[in-house]
């Protein structure tokens, strides 16, 4: 609920909704601007096993941000529909890793400057191009935000792209967070009473950089994880605490399974583990 009205907050301080779109036929990109940023869809050729790759770009103008799918203490996450698309079959995009902001609005999690999310299409029938038709919603924000409504389409499958674009693509799939790797291992998990309101302990394993670590929590949409905090080093294991925001009852947490998004460095993974 506190952060819904924070959101009814911060939408009723920029009501105006900026809506525009754009098509292309068989290029290499469409795009559509705004007073403060520029949708692409962004062609990216053939990936592995008849998968074709494309991105949706958002570049901003400096200072400007927007969101990561969890937008922190105030914010709206990107909203992504494909609804009219033609002969597309699947589709999967890739969450970059994010940054985390402090502004006006609190402490926020999200891109600024320019941020590309990787996706992976595959075709009803391969033998025929893939139309894609983006209904993008999304917010950009500096000392206020603006929530726009973007439209653009593109054709995949009929040409090659430029050597620029697939890179581009290439860049930001390697900022993915990896759901498999083994250089950090979360050990634990658990709720710890403090002065200012209940932590979540995480004990870390592995390849951990304390100084330039952070994780973000997901997995317990009525509350938010803040920004971690190093509490100590001792026998190969790292352990953090987290403050939780809106959670009045920590036993509601007890046996929850919470999705880490853990940056630590050069290291970029996502790990699931329960709450002890």
């Amino acid at each position: 609920m506190w952060r819904l009205f924070k959101l009814a907050v911060l939408l009723a301080i920029a009501p105006v909704i900026f809506s525009g779109s754009a098509g292309a036929g068989p290029d290499a990109s469409s795009h559509v601007s705004f007073n403060h940023s520029t949708v692409r869809l962004i062609n990216g050729g053939l990936g592995h096993d008849a998968e074709l790759l494309a991105g949706v770009e958002i570049k901003l103008e400096p200072g400007w941000k927007t969101y990561w799918r969890v937008p922190g203490a105030a914010g709206l996450p990107p909203q992504f529909s494909w609804t009219g698309s033609g002969n597309l079959a699947d589709i999967q995009l890739a969450w970059p890793a994010p940054g985390r902001y402090d502004d006006a609005t609190g402490e926020t999690i999200g891109y600024k400057d320019h941020v590309l999310f990787p996706l992976k299409v595959r075709a009803g029938d391969s033998s025929k191009p893939v139309h894609l038709k983006l209904n993008l919603f999304y917010a950009v924000c500096n000392d206020i935000c603006v929530p726009v409504t973007a439209k653009v389409s593109l054709v995949l499958g009929m040409t090659s792209p430029p050597a620029a674009d697939r890179t581009l693509i290439a860049n930001s799939a390697a900022l993915v967070p990896a759901p498999d790797s083994d250089a950090i291992t979360v050990e634990s998990l658990k709720i710890v009473p403090a002065q200012n309101g209940p932590l979540l302990r995480a004990t870390l394993s592995g390849q951990v950089r304390p100084a330039a670590t952070d994780i973000f929590v997901e997995g317990a949409n009525e509350v938010y994880f803040r920004k971690p905090r190093f509490k100590s080093t001792a026998n190969g294991s790292t352990v953090f605490d987290i403050p939780i925001h809106g959670l009045d009852k920590p036993e509601v947490l007890s046996g929850r399974v919470l999705k880490l998004t853990i940056l630590s460095g050069d290291v970029r993974l996502v790990q699931e583990a329960p709450v002890d």
